[in-house]
């Protein structure tokens, strides 16, 4: 008896914390939105309320009565004309490469739609042709059929 008292602890003992493990990050969630004072039913998704949590942290300290003059004590950037040239020049090798491959496009079009239509008019012209020789020969065959007939008539 007293073994299956130890193996029902056991078993209520991890049950426990497997369910404390389960809600923890839950628990600490729901906690996060009631300190940042977010309402976490009006998200669909958790990744809108992380992104709502993130930016309530960021802008906890932000009031709007308080003076927003920029500060001055940033180290200004100057772009220095090598750097400047280099940017130039990187901006045309992606208009160049933009332009090339633009024209490849273009020209594998063309280059479909010309075999298209030379598709099409070979086929035309194979059946355009097929039918002048069927007419070349029924009028062939037509015309010595007659002039059998108008020989053989005269003969008898």
């Amino acid at each position: 008896m007293n073994n299956v008292s130890y193996k029902q602890d056991y078993l209520r003992h991890y049950n426990l914390e497997d369910t404390r493990l389960m809600t923890q990050p839950l628990d600490y969630l729901i906690d996060m939105f009631f300190n940042c004072k977010i309402d976490m039913l009006q998200f669909m998704s958790i990744s809108a309320c992380a992104s709502t949590i993130q930016y309530a942290l960021a802008y906890g300290d932000f009031k709007l009565d308080q003076d927003q003059a920029p500060k001055d004590d940033y180290a200004s950037f100057v772009l220095a004309q090598n750097c400047r040239n280099i940017k130039i020049q990187n901006y045309l090798e992606q208009d160049k490469k933009e332009i090339e491959t633009q024209a490849a496009i273009s020209k594998n079009q063309i280059v479909r739609s010309t075999e298209n239509y030379f598709y099409q008019q070979d086929a035309t012209y194979a059946r355009h042709d097929s039918q002048a020789k069927f007419l070349q020969y029924w009028t062939e065959s037509t015309t010595t059929e007659v002039i059998l007939q108008i020989t053989s008539n005269r003969t008898t």
